[in-house]
């Protein structure tokens, strides 16, 4: 069974090299980016379907990233954040992320997470064509 791909974006490149390996182990394709822009390019030529990704980031935040890249990939994502506070669940799900990871996580919450959205935009993407199908009109 192919897994879905997923994109790690985070500044710290220790935590992009350990997520990428632990993943990969779990059967997950993975591409990363250390940064919005390069995140950027990477979702403009390779289809992904999970992207978790870091919020804070010197030159722009995350959920102003999520805003860049929903005018060309609706994946679904998941935010992660070392500074989290009470406020910031509310705030990263009114951005567009399914969900928010506080670090350090273990990569057992982090898989679960990840199970999570991809069930929520599978069931996304199946009540969507559905409603397709019953606002079809077939003419005899």
């Amino acid at each position: 069974m192919i897994k879905s791909h997923l994109l790690v974006i985070d500044g710290d490149w220790d935590t992009v090299r350990a997520l990428k390996i632990m993943l990969e182990k779990r059967g997950y394709p993975v591409s990363t980016a250390h940064n919005i822009s390069a995140a950027s390019e990477i979702t403009r030529s390779t289809t992904i379907d999970l992207i978790i990704c870091d919020i804070c980031y010197p030159q722009t935040s995350g959920t102003e990233f999520i805003d860049l890249i929903r005018k060309f990939s609706d994946a679904p994502a998941i935010a992660m954040s070392a500074m989290a506070m009470p406020d910031d669940h509310g705030a990263v799900k009114r951005a567009g992320f399914l969900s928010l990871v506080t670090k350090p996580f273990t990569i057992a919450s982090l898989e679960l997470a990840i199970q999570d959205a991809l069930v929520t935009d599978s069931a996304r993407v199946d009540l969507s064509h559905s409603e397709e199908a019953n606002n079809t009109t077939v003419e005899r």
